[in-house]
């Protein structure tokens, strides 16, 4: 009996079998990465030539599913116009911004100690 990886490497002149140690290793990464779940699967679709029960097609698809990172959620509030925003618009502010002052426009420079 001819070994199942053998003929595995004779599809497509050795394509499948490049093709199937990449899509490993992109899951594996993938898996590492979330420390999530990820799949392989190889299929092969074998049809019988017309006229020749003796010789058949072999045709590969590779299914690869790689774990996503799951985005953080926000906190956000609604509006009564059903806008979204993050303070609360029913809650009253604790702090208000001050407003910068004229001196705030020069760059501080600190004290020269030891003159004079």
């Amino acid at each position: 009996m001819v070994p199942f990886t053998d003929v595995l490497a004779q599809i497509r002149k050795g394509a499948v079998t490049e093709e199937l140690n990449k899509a490993l290793l992109a899951v594996n990464e993938a898996v590492i990465a979330t420390g999530k779940k990820g799949e392989l699967t190889l299929k092969l679709e074998i049809k019988p030539m017309k006229g020749n029960r003796a010789q058949v097609t072999v045709a590969a698809a590779i299914g690869v599913k790689t774990p996503k990172e799951e985005l953080p959620e926000g906190i956000f509030f609604l509006t009564n116009d059903g806008d979204l925003v993050r303070n609360d618009p029913d809650q009253q502010e604790l702090f208000k911004a001050v407003p910068p002052t004229a001196n705030t426009d020069r760059p501080y420079t600190p004290p020269v100690r030891g003159a004079g």
